[in-house]
């Protein structure tokens, strides 16, 4: 499984709209097919940021989501040194 921020949206603060959203017109990180409904979105922490993605409800599962997760803390952490 290969991750891109692409897939990523935040928020940097508590406002309402995103600062990045990468809609709805992406793959789904977990099987790389083109987004279709249903979805469901996944939000998390990291370095004081509230990141979210989307995914095909049918490729929802734990395992994923926390694989998912933590290539992306490893890759945020990369870029900021």
């Amino acid at each position: 499984m290969e991750i891109s921020l692409k897939y990523f949206g935040y928020f940097d603060s508590e406002t309402i709209k995103p600062t990045f959203d990468p809609g709805v017109n992406v793959n789904c990180p977990i099987c790389n097919k083109r987004l279709q409904r249903p979805i469901q979105t996944i939000s998390f922490l990291c370095k004081a940021k509230s990141y979210f993605y989307r995914i095909h409800k049918k490729c929802a599962n734990l395992e994923s989501e926390q694989k998912i997760e933590s290539m992306i803390v490893d890759l945020l952490n990369s870029e900021s040194n």
